[in-house]
Formats: structure tokens, sequence, C-alpha cells
């Protein structure tokens, strides 16, 4: 009995997301590098056993993760709260990738789906800070949704950022972005889906952006 008791308290555990976010490395070699906050094995404390990390050039879902190319040249987790960060290598230049990733405890709970990235190996041209362009939040596309809707991210610097979903009651849905991003453009695209990777129901939904110091809030119509 408090072996099964175990396996239902970590399988909680293993419900946390992973927030990525990535930067073009070498444009000429094709090699992104990408990064997110090692979860914990317990909760937000601990060391979680392994990492899933899988890349793909179409929509990466819960459904069709498996089907996605796995980087196999992975470290086990570090310890909760550490910075990740690892090079994906001997990509195709000028080309549109989708990456996700997973992470299981120590009796093979797996996590939901981290947020998908979506990440191009053609060179990005950053704004530089005196060109005096201002920060982005486009409105989503497309919206109604009832797949997927993107939003179109500008950043004239290196900005801390946090983007979130909510319900109209303004509960947390799911956490899209959060941490240290670089100067340029980012399409960040959001599943229609929850914390715990169950799609969200009919509704209109909240998205909340807040870029430096600026706040964004944007309306999704979901529809199913």
């Amino acid at each position: 009995m408090g072996g099964d008791l175990r396996h239902i308290l970590k399988a909680a555990a293993a419900a946390l997301t992973i927030t990525l976010w990535a930067t073009l490395a070498s444009a000429s070699s094709a090699t992104v590098s990408l990064h997110w906050t090692a979860p914990g094995d317990d909760s937000l404390t601990g060391r979680a056993t392994t990492y899933d990390l899988r890349y793909a050039l179409f929509p990466i879902t819960q459904k069709n993760f498996a089907t996605a190319t796995r980087w196999t040249s992975m470290s086990p987790p570090l310890p909760a709260g550490s910075k990740e960060s690892y090079t994906i290598n001997n990509l195709t230049p000028n080309t549109l990738y989708y990456f996700a990733l997973k992470t299981a405890d120590e009796v093979g709970n797996w996590s939901a789906l981290s947020n998908l990235l979506i990440q191009s190996t053609a060179i990005v041209v950053g704004v530089d800070d005196g060109g005096g362009a201002a920060l982005q939040f486009s409105a989503p596309q497309p919206n109604p949704a009832r797949g997927t809707t993107a939003f179109t991210l500008g950043l004239p610097r290196a900005e801390d950022v946090h983007i979130a979903a909510y319900d109209v009651q303004g509960r947390l849905v799911k956490i899209l972005l959060s941490g240290q991003r670089p100067p340029g453009q980012l399409r960040l695209v959001w599943n229609l889906d929850d914390s715990n990777g169950r799609a969200v129901s009919t509704g209109v939904y909240l998205v909340r952006a807040r870029l430096g110091t600026e706040w964004f809030e944007r309306r999704v119509a979901v529809v199913r």
C-alpha cells in the first residue's frame, strides 16, 4: 500500500511542466541553444531522473511527441531551480523547428509536455537599444482558435519575460513562457492546453504578457 501511495504522490509531482526558450547559437552551422529551469522530483524540490527532448519540422503535441526526433546527448537533470542549457547542432539552415521537453522521476512518472518552442535557423536580426523600436506582443493568430494559436514577441533589448494564460475568472491556466529573452523576435505557440497538458474547453481566455516592465493583455476565443 505504501508503495502505491508513493507512486500516486510521485505522479502528482510529475505533472509539473517546463518552460523552454532558445537562442540561435550559430546561423552558419544551424545550431540552436535551448534553455530552461530544472524541475524538481518532489514538487519543486529534489532532482528529476531523466529528460526527453524532442524536435521536429511539425508542431509537437502530446499525441505525436514520440514521433519527433529525440536528442540523445542529454545528461541527468540538475537539482531543482538550476539553469539548464543544451545545444542542438547539425540542423538545416533557414528552417523552422519545433522543440518540446518532458522529464521523469525515478519511478517512471513523466511530466506534461513543456511549452512548444518554435525557433528558426535563419539569422535573426536584433534591434539595438538605440533604435527606438517599441516592445511588441501581437494579437493571437488564429483567433478564434481550435488547435493552436500563436503570438509574436518583439524585444528591442534583452528583457525578463513572463507570459501566462488565465480563464475569465482570473485563474491561472498555464505559464506559456518565463525567463530572460534576448533581443529580436520570437513566435510563441500555445497548444490551447492547461498546465497538465489537458485541452482547455470552449471559452474566452486572457493571455497576459509582462515584457520587462510593460504589460500586455490579449483575448483568445477557443472553439472546439
